[in-house]
């Protein structure tokens, strides 16, 4: 932004003295274009940029986010109602299972007692 000479970026580095990072290096243009598109796909608002310059950069104006397809939608979680079957199936296993080993082990000593 500050190479392109906008106004706005070149106030901000010269009185802040921080300049955001660059992400060309981590990822390319269409990939972060995709990221946008992704996000504004999934919060399901429209897109608002703050600022003096903002309808500059509005990534609705961007002819290439329009271009590209949809994200597909997220894949679904499993409901609540399943998860806590699952959940409560697990622990009465888990209670049968140790009310068993309980009850085999007590078997187990009166049967030594016996013996003796």
């Amino acid at each position: 932004m500050i190479k392109s000479g906008n106004e706005y970026s070149i106030f901000l580095a010269q009185n802040y003295n921080i300049v955001m990072p660059s992400f060309d290096a981590l990822l390319s243009e269409n990939e972060i274009i995709s990221v946008l598109s992704y996000i504004k796909y999934a919060s399901g608002a429209q897109t608002h940029t703050a600022g003096s310059n903002a309808n500059e950069h509005m990534a609705d104006a961007d002819p290439a986010l329009q271009a590209l397809p949809q994200p597909a939608p997220p894949t679904e979680e499993p409901n609540a109602t399943q998860s806590t079957m699952v959940k409560i199936a697990i622990g009465v296993f888990g209670v049968l299972l140790v009310a068993g080993i309980i009850y085999f082990l007590i078997r187990f000593f009166r049967a030594l007692d016996k013996k003796e």
